[in-house]
């Protein structure tokens, strides 16, 4: 079960894309910390639009995504460090969660459905101290790829289509999920030497999304389909270059050293009113792990 992202570029590097898959992520976080279905597999699909979205982008350091709504699930946040380690977290309201009927959530979409009103975030943190890039979008969309799209047509007008799917275990196969995006290259960024009218390039790059939307659920889950047996599927007859795949895993940076730091910040007052038998008891959200910190801790 290998997870991995596959860039590649079309029409003589007029448009470029990324097929990803990223099961295996999810397989582990479930591991750690068993969500409920409904909210795993939002998860799921926050983890695969990671994914797309951070290998679209040039940076060393984390990407991170976060998601803030006003229904049963109220946070969502994955984020991913520039050598593809990826974790992610979710909270919800259980009882707001039992209210939702899975028929609801079929019709409506997962997005109204479970995380209701609110806000997509994107950040990308360089080590190098260099500025730093957010954007920012409603959610608006039945999915969250939907909600990426409107964020793409607003804001960064770069033309771009999205597309995600996700499966929870079922008998004998693991969790999966995975997705492609693909977009337009700005002007500055394409090949000058290709001789097309932009007329020629339009029905070009609409075609191609007509085609990236053929892609099947099934297809994009099938782990005895490679991103070149899609790619021929879908492109056959244009000119196609896949780059080298780069590999994803889970990987939570947590650590006892880490915890103390952020202690240490607090006052000695507050430090006192967590402490319960002579120690504090933090645990990650991102892993489940709990780190049992004393005094003795603090002071060393």
């Amino acid at each position: 079960m290998t997870d991995f992202i596959r860039p590649f570029m079309l029409s003589d590097g007029l448009f470029r894309g990324i097929i990803t898959r990223t099961g295996g992520i999810m397989q582990e976080i479930n591991k750690r910390k068993e969500y409920p279905e409904p909210v795993a597999l939002l998860l799921s699909e926050a983890i695969t639009l990671t994914a797309l979205l951070s290998s679209a982008l040039k940076y060393e350091g984390v990407f991170t995504l976060q998601i803030k709504g006003d229904g049963a699930v109220k946070t969502l946040v994955v984020d991913e460090t520039s050598d593809g380690g990826i974790r992610a977290y979710a909270r919800f309201e259980e009882e707001e969660l039992d209210k939702v009927a899975p028929e609801s959530i079929k019709n409506r979409g997962s997005v109204p459905a479970l995380l209701g009103g609110g806000y997509m975030v994107f950040t990308m943190d360089n080590s190098d101290g260099s500025e730093r890039y957010q954007g920012m979008v409603e959610l608006e969309g039945s999915t969250l790829a939907e909600c990426a799209h409107k964020y793409f047509q607003q804001s960064e007008q770069i033309e771009t289509a999205i597309k995600i799917a996700v499966a929870a275990p079922h008998e004998d196969n693991p969790w999966k999920s995975g997705g492609m995006l693909l977009q337009r290259m700005p002007e500055s960024g394409g090949n000058k030497e290709i001789q097309k009218s932009e007329e020629e390039i339009e029905d070009e790059w609409n075609t191609d999304v007509i085609l990236m939307g053929s892609l099947t659920d099934k297809e994009i889950l099938d782990d005895a389909l490679t991103p070149e047996n899609i790619l021929y599927r879908l492109y056959h007859e244009q000119d196609t270059r896949v780059f080298d795949e780069k590999s994803l895993h889970f990987e939570c940076r947590c650590s006892r050293s880490r915890i103390v730091g952020v202690l240490k910040s607090f006052a000695e007052k507050d430090l006192k009113e967590m402490q319960k038998d002579g120690k504090i008891s933090l645990t990650c959200e991102f892993c489940g792990t709990t780190y049992d910190v004393d005094e003795k801790d603090l002071k060393a």
